[in-house]
């Protein structure tokens, strides 16, 4: 990432957080405008609804100037043409999304966005080309080659450009090229950890990035989900991260684990969504929080699945009262605590940022700017025979 860029990020959460404060009466408005004049932006960003915008536009303007290119240049062949047309887009877009995070001073605005994802996303259509056209790989080797492809360029643009996608895909890929070793499970559960404790740890280095601190717990995100596929019990029965390692061609190897894992996976099952929420509370990360109890909520209907004590309905309203009774007791405790707070915990959402509200913003606005249903015109009336009237002198009749 530019050093410039890097530091545009950092004074850029430094504003967001110095609303925050501000929000929460923290500090006064002119404390804010000295933290906003000490730290000034000098990025183009545009609002979320223009930034979604400007990224859905940019992603289909790309999408039709390279299918023109293929109708183009189709006349001169197929082969050779679609391998230059997208070495050029994949580098095209690459220098494209680097004039606009740098000379353009663009943040937030769209388009370097959609530029950002496309880049590697070319370049791994390219390597999948290039492996099953040229190189005429067979079908594990071709695997391997897309999957590793996949991991170097989205690894790359994560880690130049801060893409908090490119850094789940080119995670998911890693494990996914874990998975097509001897044993996965084994290999998983390790590998997960060792992003949990970067993660964890990159939070309080000053010296990364904004943008390279949440990729990394974006990739904590994915080894988190790796780690509970491993170990849950579903996954072993169905043999789920097996079947996972064999698309695509045969495995290295055909390693079966042993029975004496399906006790581990049942524990496993058990302490591992406990061991998060544990861990959230502990470290006071949220995110962590969420994936406990996202966990939770799965091993649950797991042993719905497998020991049916109750009805769906009865279990779902069951587990519901005992969340229910147990936030309204905890809230209650900690408001109950000297300065309504308890070793530092709080309910109440101190310095909270708008960033849980921009999922719901943005789905706001593509909804707002959806085109909305054609009303179906009126029918003209049609003619209804009712008779009419006749008569003089005083007479008068109905026909």
């Amino acid at each position: 990432m530019r050093p410039e860029v890097a530091a545009a990020d950092r004074a850029q959460e430094v504003r967001e957080a110095a609303r925050g404060w501000s929000r929460a009466g923290a500090i006064s408005q002119e404390q804010l405008s000295a933290i906003e004049a000490a730290f000034p932006d000098d990025r183009s960003r545009v609002s979320r609804t223009f930034r979604v915008l400007l990224f859905v536009f940019t992603f289909l303007a790309v999408q039709a100037a390279f299918g023109f290119a293929v109708l183009l240049f189709e006349p001169f062949g197929r082969d050779a043409p679609l391998t230059v047309l997208l070495f050029l887009f994949g580098l095209g877009l690459s220098v494209l999304t680097e004039v606009q995070t740098g000379p353009l001073r663009r943040a937030q605005a769209g388009a370097e966005e959609a530029t950002a994802l496309l880049a590697p996303a070319f370049l791994i259509a390219l390597a999948f080309w290039v492996g099953e056209d040229t190189l005429d790989l067979d079908g594990g080797t071709l695997t391997w080659w897309v999957l590793g492809s996949t991991a170097v360029f989205c690894g790359l643009a994560s880690w130049r450009w801060g893409s908090l996608l490119s850094a789940g895909v080119a995670t998911a890929s890693l494990f996914l090229l874990l998975a097509r070793q001897p044993a996965p499970r084994l290999a998983w559960i390790p590998a997960a950890l060792v992003l949990l404790g970067a993660a964890l740890r990159s939070q309080a280095l000053a010296s990364l990035a904004p943008a390279h601190r949440r990729a990394l717990l974006v990739a904590a995100g994915v080894g988190i989900v790796a780690l509970y596929v491993a170990v849950h019990l579903g996954s072993f029965d169905s043999g789920l991260v097996e079947t996972v390692g064999a698309l695509g061609g045969p495995r290295t190897g055909e390693t079966r684990p042993s029975p004496t894992w399906r006790w581990l996976a049942l524990l496993g099952t058990t302490l591992v969504p406990a061991g998060l929420l544990a861990l959230g509370v502990l470290a006071r990360r949220r995110w962590l929080l969420a994936l406990g109890l996202a966990a939770t909520a799965a091993s649950l209907v797991t042993f719905h699945h497998y020991r049916h004590l109750l009805p769906v309905w009865a279990n779902l309203v069951l587990v519901g009262g005992v969340l229910v009774i147990g936030v309204l007791g905890l809230r209650r405790w900690l408001e109950a605590g000297d300065g309504r707070q308890r070793r530092g915990f709080t309910a109440r959402p101190l310095f909270d940022l708008d960033t849980d509200r921009q999922p719901l913003e943005i789905a706001a606005t593509a909804a707002v700017l959806a085109p909305e249903a054609r009303a179906t015109p009126e029918e003209p009336p049609s003619f209804r025979g009712g008779g009419g009237e006749m008569g003089g002198g005083g007479a008068s009749s109905t026909f």
